[in-house]
């Protein structure tokens, strides 16, 4: 298996390999920058609003079962952040390892 192939395939046996009650659960991020610009520890405030902008742009073209709604972190109600956070879809403020690599200045 190739370190940068995530196909559900290369895991699907796992945990019976390993008795049926090794993983609990698990989360896999993965995540990449825009050619132009860098990775989210070296971004500019600047840089990072034209990446927002930029995907709004294609996020505008998404349609049928790929439109869905786009939160800009600078405008959510404290509902909708709360919400978000529960839901899993917002990170909470205060991660030390996101703090630490510079990766939470805007939240």
């Amino acid at each position: 298996m190739s370190s940068w192939d995530i196909s559900a395939s290369n895991f699907e046996d796992f945990n019976v390999k390993h008795g049926g009650d090794y993983v609990v659960s698990t989360r896999i991020r993965i995540a990449r920058n825009l050619a132009s610009v860098p990775l989210g520890t070296n971004i500019s405030r600047e840089q990072r609003q034209e990446v927002e902008r930029l995907a709004n742009v294609s996020f505008d073209n998404f349609t049928e079962e790929l439109k869905g709604t786009y939160y800009a972190l600078g405008k959510l109600t404290p509902e909708e952040k709360k919400q978000l956070k529960e839901d899993h879809f917002l990170f909470k403020e205060g991660d030390r390892f996101l703090k630490s690599c510079g990766c939470e200045r805007d939240w």
